[in-house]
C-alpha cells in the first residue's frame, strides 16, 4: 500500500507524458523551487501527482513545499538536504533514509516534514511500530494534514489495527472528504469486518 509523502493549469495536459518525461519534469520543478519560484514548481507536482499519483519523488517534494507555505518550518531545513532523502526513497535505499531522518531529527525535531518521511521509510521496512509513531508526531505538528492521517492509518493498517485505521482513515476524510485513498481504504477494511452498509456508503 502506498504512503503518501504529499491547481495550476499553466503546463497544460500530461496525459501524454511518459514517465522517462515525468523525471525530467520533477528536475524542472525542483529547480524552480530552488530559485523561489515555488507555485511554478507546485504546479507541476501537483499536475505530474494527477497522471502518475504513485510518484513518490513528485509526493515529496510537493509535500515539502506544502510545508513550507504552512510555515511548518520554523527554521528552513536545506533543500539539497531533502532532495538527497528524496533520492534515496526513490532508489529504495529506505533504511538509509531512516538513519539520515533520525539524524536530521536532533536539528529539526519539531518540524513535520522529517517525521512524515520517516513515517514512510519505516512502514517500506515493515518497522509499523516507528511509522506509527513518526506519523503521530508529524500530526502534531501539522494537525490538518490530511496526508499525515492518511499515511498513519494505512501503517496501522498494515500492522493489523484496523479500529485505530478505520479512525485516522475517518480523519483524513474530515479533513478532505475527496481524499479517494482514504475513502477506499476505509471501505476496504469495513468490509473486512463484516460491517457492509457502512462499506458500501463509503
Amino acid at each position: 500500500m502506498a504512503y503518501f509523502l504529499q491547481k495550476s493549469k499553466k503546463y497544460g495536459d500530461l496525459g501524454s507524458v511518459s514517465k522517462l518525461s515525468v523525471n525530467k519534469l520533477i528536475s524542472k520543478a525542483q529547480a524552480h523551487s530552488k530559485q523561489g519560484e515555488i507555485e511554478k514548481a507546485k504546479g507541476l507536482y501537483e499536475q505530474i501527482l494527477r497522471k502518475f499519483p504513485k510518484n513518490k519523488r513528485a509526493r515529496i517534494g510537493l509535500s515539502s513545499i506544502v510545508s513550507a507555505d504552512q510555515n511548518i518550518f520554523g527554521s528552513s531545513i536545506p533543500l539539497n538536504l531533502l532532495e538527497e532523502i528524496e533520492t534515496l526513497y526513490s532508489r529504495g535505499k529506505f533504511q538509509i533514509v531512516v538513519d539520515k531522518i533520525n539524524d536530521l531529527l536532533k536539528f529539526y525535531p519539531s518540524v513535520s516534514i522529517p517525521w512524515m518521511i520517516l513515517g514512510a521509510a519505516s512502514a517500506q521496512i515493515r518497522n509499523f511500530d516507528q511509522a506509527i509513531l513518526a506519523f503521530k508526531t508529524a500530526i502534531s505538528s501539522d494537525p490538518k494534514n490530511s496526508e499525515l492521517y492518511y499515511n498513519l492509518g494505512t501503517a496501522y493498517k498494515n500492522s493489523g489495527e484496523l479500529d485505530a485505521a478505520i479512525k485516522a482513515y475517518e480523519a483524513a476524510i474530515n479533513l478532505n472528504p475527496k481524499h479517494v485513498f482514504a475513502l477506499n481504504n476505509l471501505g476496504t477494511i469495513l468490509k473486512e469486518k463484516k460491517m457492509l452498509d457502512e462499506a458500501i456508503a463509503v
